[in-house]
């Protein structure tokens, strides 16, 4: 029987069985700080650039972006099972599935985490190297020799503390990393070309499909396979399952 201690800097004690009922907690907007963090970040000016890169007009571009934001819902309705059920994404996806039908969509989940975990630490890495050499210094091959454990400490240990942590953390970051967007515009807002918001032309429909498509795989599709793993933790009865979608 295993001891459930969903509280934070405590190591997670759940595995792919489901949280039972009695040891569930908390309220679907914390929902909200757990996705808005993770989505917040220096990708999103790549983001950018590369939909602006296809050709589309400034508004093109708008609303190929918000059209592809748009498509997060289905992580908020692919988080339902989690609240009903309290189980993880993948495991919830067996029920459909099967365990052998499964396989397929359990291997495509490794393949991106595996991709995401190397493109957050590569990316760690880099930012913190640079940090270390412009601020305090350091050569090359000292700066790197400090970001990388950091980067693979922040990438593989600090989650081992579950979930209660991570949420915990992603609150913070949410009011931290949101205010830190502010000095990020100030910074970029004298390199805007301005004749980009009044060009008349833009795009064909295939350029637009295309930004959709990629702001969809960037978001939507990267966290998909995790969708009930957080919301598995909320009271069952007691959670309203429209606030769990609206919350994402």
């Amino acid at each position: 029987m295993v001891d459930f201690d969903d509280r934070p800097l405590r190591i997670e004690s759940a595995g792919i069985e489901s949280v039972p009922v009695e040891h569930r907690h908390g309220h679907a907007r914390e929902l909200f700080y757990l996705w808005f963090a993770s989505n917040l970040g220096i990708l999103n000016i790549v983001y950018g650039a590369v939909v602006a890169s296809l050709g589309l007009n400034f508004w093109q571009a708008v609303a190929a972006i918000g059209t592809g934001l748009l498509t997060f819902v289905i992580v908020g309705i692919l988080s339902l099972p989690g609240v009903r059920q309290g189980s993880t994404m993948m495991v919830s996806s067996s029920v459909v599935f099967g365990r052998r039908g499964n396989i397929l969509p359990t291997l495509f989940s490794y393949l991106t985490v595996l991709g995401w975990e190397t493109a957050l630490m590569c990316v760690g890495t880099l930012l913190l190297t640079t940090l270390f050499q412009r601020l305090l210094g350091f050569g090359y091959l000292e700066a790197v020799s400090v970001s990388l454990p950091v980067s693979l400490a922040a990438t593989f240990v600090w989650p081992i503390f579950g979930h209660a942590t991570v949420s915990s953390f992603q609150k913070y970051a949410s009011y931290t990393f949101g205010l830190l967007t502010v000095p990020v515009i100030l910074f970029l807002w004298p390199h805007v070309d301005y004749a980009f918001l009044d060009s008349p032309g833009g795009a064909g429909p295939g350029a637009f499909v295309s930004a959709v498509t990629f702001i969809f795989s960037g978001t939507t599709l990267g966290w998909v396979n995790y969708a009930s793993d957080y919301s598995r933790y909320l009271p069952l009865g007691g959670t309203s399952e429209k606030k769990v979608v609206l919350y994402h």
